[in-house]
């Protein structure tokens, strides 16, 4: 199987929600938001677009989201 791995370095624009799934395991949901920066030819540092993005995690990952993490 592929698997593609990103990594986002954000807040946590949500609070983390723990649910259980059709099988009976759980997941949780929360959202993220990034915005990048970059630096001017000035030496000034300028805000790019804030993006959101909606994160699923399960099993033992979703377990340490939901009980380490929380918005803001």
């Amino acid at each position: 199987m592929n698997e593609t791995r990103v990594t986002v370095h954000g807040n946590v624009v949500s609070e983390p929600i723990r649910r259980p799934a059709r099988n009976g395991s759980v997941f949780t949901t929360f959202r993220i938001g990034t915005t990048p920066y970059r630096r001017t030819a000035e030496g000034k540092y300028l805000d790019g677009e804030t993006s959101f993005f909606s994160v699923i995690a399960f099993n033992a990952l979703a377990a340490n989201a939901v009980s380490s993490l929380k918005k803001g």
